[in-house]
This record gives structure tokens, sequence and C-alpha cells, in this order.
């Protein structure tokens, strides 16, 4: 009787299926993060791109994680939620 992997056949193809579905996700998601603002359109791919990651490193395997952010995204950051709440402000 031979030894088979930790991993059967199936369950390798669907390792592999699902590093490239991240892989495309993750390519939506740097566009996305050179856009620097998380919208209706962007925001599931965004949540897609989470539950992908998740399943991985449950597996076992490692994702890559996001650089640091600059002084640039931190103002532009700050930018946009001092607009938010003050239109947030408004409509009350």
């Amino acid at each position: 009787m031979s030894k088979k992997g930790i991993f059967s056949t199936d369950s390798k193809a669907q390792l592999r299926h699902e590093r490239s579905k991240r892989f495309a996700v993750s390519m939506m998601i740097k566009k996305d993060m050179e856009e620097k603002q998380y919208t209706e359109e962007n925001i599931s791919g965004l949540l897609e791109f989470r539950a992908v990651s998740k399943k991985i490193r449950r597996a076992g395997g490692r994702t890559m994680g996001n650089p640091k952010r600059t002084r640039e995204q931190d103002h532009s950051f700050e930018n946009a939620l001092r607009q938010l709440i003050t239109k947030a402000k408004m409509s009350l």
C-alpha cells in the first residue's frame, strides 16, 4: 500500500484554483489601491480577497501583506475621512 501525500489530487487542484483566484483578485485590488478609494464597485472584490486569503491561511498557506502606508496615503485618508464626516454632519 503506497502512502499518499497530505493533500489529495483534488485538494491540490482546489488549492491551485484558490491561488489563481487570489492572484486575480490581488491584481484587481492593486489597481483599486492605486485609486485609494473604497467604493460600492470595488468593495465586493476586496471582501472576496479577504475571504480567499483567510481560506489560504487556514490551509497553512501564506498570504502577502500590504506594504507600509506612505505619508501621502495617510494624508489622503485623513482628508477623505474629514470630507465624509463633514458631509454626514451636513445631512443631519
